[in-house]
């Protein structure tokens, strides 16, 4: 049901976008999800899945940690940042 509900999601969305590359860039989640959910859909072991969807969870999230240590707050990427005249 989650591997029908996303994929229905991500086919519509890239329809609907025009930059389907940037879309996938900001949105890298989903195709994440799809990935990890077709371990189970398509025959694996049910203890394989679990541990396979764990471990890459896993490395997303130290991923996501990495890179926000890197990133610089400046006025293009903060939403609420003061313009001065």
């Amino acid at each position: 049901m989650i591997f029908a509900a996303f994929s229905l999601e991500l086919v519509i969305m890239l329809w609907m976008v025009q930059r389907k590359m940037l879309y996938l860039l900001h949105n890298w989640l989903n195709p994440a999800i799809l990935g990890l959910t077709s371990i189970s859909v398509f025959g694996e072991p049910p203890g394989w899945a679990a541990t396979g969807r764990l471990r890459s969870a896993i490395v997303v999230l130290m991923l996501t940690r990495l890179a926000g240590a890197f990133r610089r707050p400046t006025p293009s990427t903060t939403p609420f940042a003061s313009e001065e005249t």
